[in-house]
């Protein structure tokens, strides 16, 4: 496949590299103005409250001051891909971070949440991972040894 003529490339970049605000852009804008400070209460409100209960159910959270990205960390591959099949067959959309991404024993989902998520829907991913616990824990006689010390001390 031949390479793109040398003076369309600099055009190309010439024009990706000029900034100048869109009709999108300025609502965003206004909007973030509006009303930006009661949206990221709320996404905050959401995340503490789903880390808490994730954390409740035992699991181990990566969420560095309550990002709204929260990190779940399953356990090994096998459970990872378990974990993603059930999340999915509760209609919860995840991001798998995987080894070499992450530890080969620490795969974990991640959960964004957002402005327009719902305390329902926060409800919704909670008992999905409620079931993913109990299928995890249910598909082995001995639980694996963690690093979570909730599990670490229900197990010893």
């Amino acid at each position: 496949m031949p390479y793109p003529r040398p003076d369309l490339s600099r055009r190309l970049v010439r024009h990706c590299l000029v900034w100048r605000p869109t009709s999108t852009m300025l609502a965003g804008r206004k909007a973030n103005d509006r009303d930006g400070d009661a949206r990221r209460r709320e996404i905050y409100r959401l995340t503490e409250r789903f880390v808490r209960a994730v954390k409740e159910i035992g699991f181990e959270v990566e969420n560095g001051e309550l990002f709204p990205i929260v990190g779940v960390v399953i356990g090994g591959v096998e459970d990872l891909v378990t974990a993603c099949k059930l999340l999915w067959e509760h209609d919860i959309v995840i991001t798998p971070a995987f080894y070499p991404a992450v530890p080969i024993d620490r795969n974990l989902v991640r959960v964004s949440i957002t402005a327009v998520n719902t305390d329902a829907e926060i409800d919704q991913a909670i008992g999905a991972l409620k079931a993913v616990w109990s299928r995890l824990r249910a598909n082995r006689e001995v639980p694996a040894p963690s690093t979570n010390k909730r599990l670490a001390e229900a197990t010893a």
